[in-house]
């Protein structure tokens, strides 16, 4: 899969730019501020219909505008040709596909099979939980898609419950009967859709985490050992392939009933996937607590990399985006990322960096060089290393 045209009119700082990128790498250099990161934004808007920047969308329509539009050819081997074209205006998301207006964000969602890295990911490892989990369902839902319904029925009930909780926990004295009746009633649902939701975080792991592992060890020249670890929310670590959604959805239905009076109490449930998470580890100790930006830095791409692999694996080549990935990488890591994905099934890739010297390990390998210079894009045609901007 690879986007062979992409126009932004009124987009960030691009009044209006039509690229042509190549069908494999395409490296997008340029000063900090000119717009190298506003591209990348675009694709992933294209990708996800949400930014990764900003959940306003005013911000992403240029001054003085009122509308932006991020258009699209897209080539896919088993669906042919697409064109897809995003208008944002009034607060509104207006999309098409082929001419045809898409209704809900599901039936689009997985159209565009891409892969990001972005200085931002670096919450993967030191961020919240929650930011874990998210990414992981998003990840989950574009390669299981029937996943959806119950992910969503999970959260709308979970949101149906901690409501009720928080009603109860303004009051004084104790709930009738059957309010409590109802609270179990959640509770059974809630675990159900609880244990089909793990169930689907567990299919991906499966796939993801040697990945993971081994892409890590290779960008460490196998000095480094990184291993990822679901943690449930009683804190037990469980391996996806000894995941058992039955014994998991029996052990939340216990916690939420014994935990009833407790929850009641502080106006929130405290059991479920919700409060489930995913750890990185290098050599037992946590990256996020003693780890450096490079180690940081590695197990993101290492976990990027898995994402894409996988995909290429089971779909069609997808396209990744590398947003600064360079930096604070060493010589002999940047060397090595180059090498990986040299190995992986790509569709395409767009790398972003700050100036030719840092993208010395590409020497000779990009099919396309672009310079982003106040929101503008021209293509060059002198190859890399032969001057330019540092």
């Amino acid at each position: 899969m690879f986007l062979s045209r992409l126009t932004l009119r009124h987009f960030r700082n691009f009044d209006q730019q039509t690229l042509s990128p190549f069908a494999g790498r395409n490296l997008i250099f340029g000063q900090n501020a000119q717009g190298k990161t506003n591209l990348i934004e675009a694709i992933h808007l294209l990708t996800y219909l949400r930014s990764f920047r900003t959940g306003r969308e005013r911000e992403l329509i240029m001054r003085g505008r009122e509308w932006a539009m991020i258009e699209a050819e897209l080539m896919s081997s088993r669906r042919g040709r697409e064109h897809i074209r995003l208008v944002l205006r009034g607060g509104q998301k207006y999309l098409r596909v082929n001419g045809a207006p898409v209704a809900r964000q599901e039936d689009y969602l997985g159209l565009v099979l891409a892969h990001f890295f972005i200085p931002s990911d670096l919450r993967l490892i030191a961020g919240e939980p929650r930011e874990r989990r998210a990414l992981l369902d998003v990840e989950v839902v574009r390669a299981l898609p029937r996943s959806a319904a119950h992910i969503r029925a999970y959260y709308e009930l979970l949101d149906q419950r901690n409501a009720l909780l928080r009603e109860l926990a303004q009051q004084e004295g104790p709930p009738p009967e059957s309010t409590h009746r109802l609270l179990r009633q959640y509770g059974a649902q809630l675990a159900e859709e609880g244990s089909r939701l793990v169930e689907a975080r567990m299919r991906l792991l499966a796939e993801i985490i040697p990945r993971t592992e081994r892409f890590y060890r290779k960008m460490s020249g196998g000095r480094e050992t990184l291993a990822l670890t679901y943690r449930t929310y009683w804190g037990e670590e469980v391996a996806p392939e000894q995941f058992d959604p039955r014994g998991y959805r029996q052990r939340m239905e216990q916690d939420l009933s014994g935990e009833l009076f407790r929850e009641i109490e502080i106006g929130h449930t405290r059991a479920g996937p919700h409060r489930d998470d995913l750890e990185f580890a290098l050599e037992g100790r946590l990256v996020k607590n003693f780890g450096s930006q490079g180690q940081m830095r590695s197990a993101v791409l290492a976990f990027k990399l898995a994402l894409c692999e996988f995909t290429a694996d089971y779909g069609e080549p997808p396209i990744l985006c590398l947003d600064d990935a360079l930096s604070e990488l060493d010589d002999a890591r940047r060397l090595r990322l180059v090498e990986i994905l040299g190995e992986i099934r790509l569709g395409q890739v767009f790398i972003t960096a700050a100036s030719r010297r840092e993208c010395a390990p590409l020497e000779g390998q990009m099919a396309k060089l672009f310079l982003v210079e106040a929101g503008t894009i021209r293509e060059l045609t002198e190859p890399l290393g032969a001057g330019g901007a540092d």
